[in-house]
C-alpha cells in the first residue's frame, strides 16, 4: 500500500519544479534526498543510503547531510557536475498549520558557486553565455563571487572558440535549437541550454536596464551589440532564476574588443604557458607563477587578466609602465603600500556575500579591517607621480560610513554561526541588551522585577512564581485584591 507522507509529496512537488538538480530537502538539522537523487547522491558523497515511507509498494530511498557542514557536500556533487537546489524551511515550525511550508532558496551551479569553497585567492569563476549565428556571435561572462561582468562580440566562430579558451568558463548558457550545444569545440565545457526566447534582445535589454539601474545600455558601449546584449541579458536571468535574489553587486557591465588586446588563441596560451605548464599541466613554473608577487586575491586576478588580455595602444602601455617605474623605483614607498595591503581581505567577494544575503559576522569583521586600511592606500597613491596611479587613488572611495558602523554593531571575535549569539556589540541596541541580560541573569531579572511592582503597587507580598502550565505569574493574597493595578489581568 502507498504510505507517502504530506513531507514527501512536499518534496516531490518542489522536485518536480527542479527535475535537473539534486535536491536538498531540509528536514529539522538535516539536508536529505530521496528517491533517484538519493541514489546517486549516496554514491557521489559516500554517504549511507537508507529508506522512509513506501511509494507504488516499494520503500523510498533516503540519504542525508548535517545542514552545519553542507558546504563540502554541495562542493563534491559541483565538481561532477551537478546542480544542487536547496529547499529551506521558510515558516516557524511551531506556528505551522500542517506541514511546514518549504521553498528553494538558491540553486547552486558549477558557475555560481560563492561559498562552498569553489571560488579562492586568485581564480575567477566565470559563468559564460553565447548567442549568435553566422556572422557575428556575443559573449557574455560573469564572476557571481566578485561581480565583474563583461561582455564583447566576435565575427568569427574560432574567435569564439578562442575567447571562451582563455576565459574558461565554469558554465556556458547557450539556446536551445542552435546546434550549439552538442557543438565538439564545446565539449570541454559544463553546458545549461536556455530556451531560446531567453536570447530576444528586447527583453534582454530590458533585464540589463533593471539589473545596472539605467535607462540606456548606451553608457556601457552597448550601442549596436545586438548578439552581446542577448548574451549578457541571458546570464542576468539565469542568475536571478537561480540565486533566487537580485545580485545588486552586480552593477557594471565592461564592454570589450579582441582588438584592443593583443589576440592569443587557445593553443599560444597553452604553449606560452601563461597559466600551466604544458608537460605537468601544473600553475607551478607558468609565466602567472612567476610573476605572482601579489599581496591580496583581487590583485591576483587582475593580473591573470593582464596577462591573458595585453595591452596593444601605446599610450596605455607607457601608463602602465610608468606607474611600474614608480614602485620599481621607490622600495619604501612600495614597501609601505604592501604592507598596508596586508592587511586588506578580498573585497569584491565580501562585497558578493553581503549582497547575496550570504555573510556572516565574521565577513562583515573582515570588511571592516579591509575598510580601515583604504584611507591610508588612497593618500600614498594620490600622491605619486604617476598619473595612473594618482588617479586610482582619487577614485578610491574609504567607506568610513561602513567601518563605522560595523565597528559600532558588531563585537570583536564573533562566532561564524548566527545561532550561537554573541554577534550583535552589547550598547549598540538597548531592546536587544535588555533581552541579552534577561537570557544571561533571568533569576536577577524576575527577582528585581518582583522588587519594582512592590514599590509600584504597595502590595510587600507580592510574589513570582512559575509552572509549567501558566509559564511565570504574579501571585498576591486575596487581603490586597483591592491594590491590583488596572494592567494586571487574573
Amino acid at each position: 500500500m502507498d504510505q507517502m507522507t504530506p513531507m514527501l509529496r512536499q518534496y516531490l512537488d518542489m522536485k518536480s519544479v527542479h527535475p535537473d538538480s539534486i535536491l536538498f530537502f531540509r528536514l529539522g538539522d538535516f539536508y536529505e534526498m530521496f528517491f533517484e537523487d538519493a541514489e546517486r547522491a549516496s554514491k557521489i558523497l559516500g554517504i549511507t543510503l537508507t529508506s522512509r515511507g513506501n511509494h507504488n509498494g516499494s520503500k523510498v530511498p533516503m540519504c542525508g547531510v548535517p545542514y552545519h557542514s553542507v558546504r563540502s557536500y554541495i562542493f563534491k556533487l559541483i565538481e561532477e557536475g551537478l546542480k544542487v537546489a536547496i529547499c529551506e524551511q521558510v515558516e516557524d515550525p511551531s506556528q505551522a498549520k500542517g506541514i511546514v511550508r518549504r521553498e528553494v532558496v538558491r540553486v547552486v551551479t558549477p558557475g555560481s558557486i560563492v561559498d562552498e569553497s569553489g571560488a579562492e585567492g586568485a581564480a575567477s569563476l566565470y559563468m559564460a553565455a553565447i548567442s549568435g549565428e553566422n556572422g557575428g556571435y556575443g559573449l557574455a561572462f560573469v564572476d557571481l563571487s566578485t561581480g565583474e561582468f563583461r561582455v564583447t562580440e566576435v565575427d568569427e566562430w574560432r574567435e569564439l572558440v578562442d575567447e571562451l579558451g582563455r576565459i574558461v568558463p565554469a558554465e556556458l548558457l547557450v539556446p536551445e535549437a542552435d546546434n550549439l550545444a552538442g557543438n565538439s569545440d564545446l565539449s570541454r565545457y559544463r553546458v545549461e541550454i536556455l530556451r531560446k526566447e531567453r536570447y530576444n534582445k528586447d527583453e534582454a535589454e530590458a533585464l540589463l536596464k533593471e539589473q545596472l539601474c539605467v535607462r540606456s545600455l548606451d553608457g556601457f558601449g552597448c550601442a549596436g551589440l545586438k548578439h552581446g546584449v542577448a548574451a549578457a541579458g541571458a546570464v542576468v536571468y539565469y542568475l536571478k532564476e537561480t540565486q533566487k535574489v537580485n545580485p545588486s553587486h552586480i552593477n557594471d557591465l565592461v564592454t570589450y574588443r579582441l582588438g584592443d588586446y593583443m589576440f592569443l588563441d587557445e593553443s599560444s596560451v597553452l604553449n606560452l604557458e601563461l597559466f600551466e605548464t604544458v608537460r605537468r599541466r601544473s600553475q607551478q613554473g607558468s609565466l602567472f607563477k612567476v610573476l605572482d608577487r601579489t599581496i591580496t586575491p583581487m590583485g591576483g586576478r587582475l593580473l591573470k587578466r593582464w596577462i591573458a588580455y595585453p595591452l596593444v595602444d601605446p599610450s596605455r602601455i607607457r601608463h602602465r609602465l610608468a606607474a611600474v617605474a614608480d614602485f620599481r623605483e621607490d622600495r619604501i614607498y612600495r614597501e609601505d603600500i604592501r604592507e598596508e595591503l596586508k592587511g586588506i581581505y578580498d573585497l569584491e567577494r565580501l562585497n558578493g556575500r553581503v549582497s547575496l544575503g550570504r555573510a556572516n559576522a565574521r565577513d562583515l569583521e573582515a570588511l571592516k579591517l579591509s575598510v580601515t586600511r583604504l584611507p591610508s592606500v588612497k593618500e600614498r597613491l594620490a600622491g605619486s607621480t604617476s598619473e595612473l596611479l594618482s588617479d586610482i587613488g582619487r577614485r578610491i572611495d574609504t567607506l568610513p560610513d561602513i567601518a563605522e558602523i560595523i565597528e559600532k554593531a558588531i563585537c570583536d571575535d564573533p562566532p561564524v554561526s548566527l545561532k550561537e549569539g554573541g554577534i550583535i556589540r552589547e550598547g549598540y541596541n538597548k531592546e536587544l541588551d535588555e533581552l541579552i541580560s534577561i537570557s544571561r541573569d533571568g533569576k536577577s531579572w524576575i527577582a528585581e522585577l518582583a522588587q519594582t511592582e512592590k514599590r509600584r503597587t504597595g502590595i510587600s507580598n507580592l510574589k513570582i512564581g512559575y509552572n509549567r502550565v501558566f509559564g511565570y505569574y504574579i501571585e498576591i493574597s486575596k487581603g490586597n485584591l483591592h491594590l491590583v493595578p488596572s494592567d494586571y489581568i487574573r
